[in-house]
């Protein structure tokens, strides 16, 4: 595929990104995705920057959030389908969780990928301010926001979207 290719079809997917996975405007499309860095609740470093390269999903979500907990099935699965071709999750609790009810969670339903606590809403904060959840974004693989979807996250559009981009 030449260079001319490659960049008209970098760019329609880009606008197929802003149009069906709903960025929350056109200017975020263009914004490098906060420099987090962070541990799992386990104690694992986190750095979003050692994952370029890949697309990352970066979800916040609650132990007492029914939409957060409905969709967690849908994530594990979506990781486990594309995790060898370059996708990352970071699933992102947020600050009034307690880590004891956040590990209880994780018992009883496993996650494969990142699992972090935003102890003090700083990550939260990073990310243009969370004001409920779920709120999911995406990151491409240059290490840009491209997607922000505030409540439960449409699979269908999101494997599309990640077929198309991770090949």
């Amino acid at each position: 595929m030449n260079g001319f290719a490659r960049t008209v079809r970098a760019a329609l997917r880009c606008i197929w990104v802003v149009c069906v996975l709903g960025v929350a405007s056109a200017s975020q499309a263009q914004m490098p995705a906060p420099a987090l860095s962070t541990s799992t609740i386990d104690g694992h470093k986190v750095a979003l920057q050692d994952m370029r390269g890949k697309v990352v999903l970066v979800t916040f979500w609650a132990t007492t959030c029914t939409i957060c907990l409905a969709e967690q099935p849908d994530l594990v699965k979506t990781y486990e389908r594309y995790r060898s071709r370059g996708i990352e999750i970071v699933a992102v609790a947020m600050p009034y969780d307690r880590p004891d009810l956040i590990k209880q969670h994780l018992a009883k339903y496993p996650m494969p990928f990142q699992v972090v606590w935003d102890k003090d809403g700083l990550i939260g904060r990073q990310f243009l301010g969370i004001l409920g959840t779920p709120t999911t974004f995406i990151v491409d693989k240059s290490g840009r926001l491209v997607s922000k979807t505030v409540g439960a996250i449409d699979f269908d559009k999101l494997r599309h979207f990640l077929d198309a981009s991770l090949g």
